[in-house]
């Protein structure tokens, strides 16, 4: 796999884990409400990791070339 092809995958999961952060802020029952907010917790923490591998694929990549 070169970088371009991580590069790729990063950017879509980061899009997959934005889309699932806005289902996770539509309304649900109260008994729920908890676990949603954890959730998203948890996402945005995943997303902020994936967001620096993303920026230190791409320094690489730029330093390659």
């Amino acid at each position: 796999m070169n970088n371009q092809d991580l590069i790729d995958g990063l950017k879509h999961s980061i899009k997959l884990i934005d889309e699932k952060i806005e289902r996770t802020k539509e309304p649900c029952s109260a008994r729920y409400r908890h676990l949603r907010s954890a959730e998203r917790d948890l996402l945005r923490k995943k997303r902020r990791e994936l967001v620096k591998r993303l920026e230190e694929a791409e320094d690489e990549y730029a330093g390659i070339d």
